[in-house]
């Protein structure tokens, strides 16, 4: 496998920032798997086989779930050709040996072959120009490249320079970059809203109000997990927190709502594999069941104290009857009067 040239200004960058937690050790799985123009066959079985060999556990819905993320972002562009899928990491400017296994992107023609460092050879840099034609431009830095130009300080963030995915500009005065807020009524709805009611309810110090920085991860993860939701999800989850066991890995065991959220897809899968290790169904229909009949006898006893003794005397004797014994006799009578 060829070498791949990752620069430390990645973990810099807002827009790898934003892929998330839990989505980086996939983005940077796909780094290794991709050929040299960054393209890769994007059949979700194959690709996760591929992405991850010795987790099993990982789910294609999983990998679909980073794509589409990723995709939103700008950091990977998903495409098809002849009815098949594909993908290619944008910006992904590594050393060309060959030619592509995969079709390129619609409207994309392969390039010369470009140096170790991701740029384009002397001669294609030093082309001379005609007077009225408009200087090129420098692409952007990418986030695998090896050496790249630094832009000027007054137009990039700090730490941002030559990280290569999208520079956001920095406020004129203080260290915060201005981010767009989204707009909650256009992706919250009735669905979100029950589901982040049941995110509150995992654990007793979550019960506060749903952040504006948490709705849009909840709109996602929901997206993402609606048809693995079951009406006993929550009621697992909560047990499979409640069984927490001494130092716990914090991501197995969010104690940080946000980051429950993020990570909700495999918190879910956990609880369910920790339910059926442990047999929680059949101990939580069990207890379901003793609980039914609990309430049942309290029910029946409540009914037989609101009756007459005379009238239990002969509820007493149809039961004996029925179930083929003599009735009391008059001193057994006078006993159960007492009672």
């Amino acid at each position: 496998m060829p070498t791949r040239l990752i620069r430390d200004g990645l973990i810099e960058s807002d827009t790898f920032d934003e892929l998330g937690l839990e989505w980086e050790p996939y983005y940077m799985r796909l780094l290794l798997i991709v050929d040299d123009y960054g393209r890769y066959d994007a059949t979700l079985r194959a690709l996760t086989a591929r992405m991850f060999p010795l987790k099993r556990e990982i789910a294609t819905e999983q990998v679909e779930a980073f794509l589409k993320h990723a995709e939103a972002i700008g950091l990977v562009r998903l495409y098809e050709h002849e009815g098949k899928h594909y993908l290619q990491i944008e910006n992904f400017r590594q050393r060309i040996r060959g030619r592509s296994k995969w079709p390129a992107p619609p409207g994309v023609v392969d390039g010369e072959a470009q140096d170790d460092d991701g740029t384009a050879p002397p001669q294609a840099a030093n082309r001379p120009q005609n007077a009225d034609e408009e200087p090129p431009r420098a692409a952007p830095c990418p986030p695998t490249a090896g050496n790249c130009p630094q832009p000027a300080a007054q137009d990039v963030g700090e730490g941002e320079a030559g990280a290569g995915i999208n520079p956001t500009p920095k406020k004129a005065r203080g260290g915060n970059r201005a981010h767009a807020a989204p707009d909650l009524q256009t992706i919250v709805t009735g669905h979100h809203r029950e589901f982040a009611l049941s995110i509150q309810r995992c654990r007793p110090e979550w019960g506060g109000e749903i952040t504006h920085r948490e709705w849009p991860l909840v709109a996602m993860s929901w997206n993402v997990e609606a048809g693995n939701i079951s009406p006993e999800t929550f009621d697992i989850i909560r047990a499979y927190l409640d069984a927490e066991p001494p130092n716990a890995n914090r991501y197995d065991y969010p104690d940080d709502r946000e980051l429950f959220i993020r990570r909700f897809s495999t918190v879910r899968q956990k609880a369910e594999h920790w339910a059926r290790r442990t047999k929680w169904h059949q101990r939580h229909l069990a207890g379901a069941r003793k609980e039914k009949e609990q309430a049942r006898n309290r029910r029946l006893q409540e009914e037989a104290e609101a009756l007459s003794p005379e009238e239990r005397l002969r509820l007493v004797n149809e039961l004996r009857e029925l179930n083929g014994k003599p009735p009391l006799t008059p001193e057994e009578e006078a006993a159960f009067r007492q009672q």
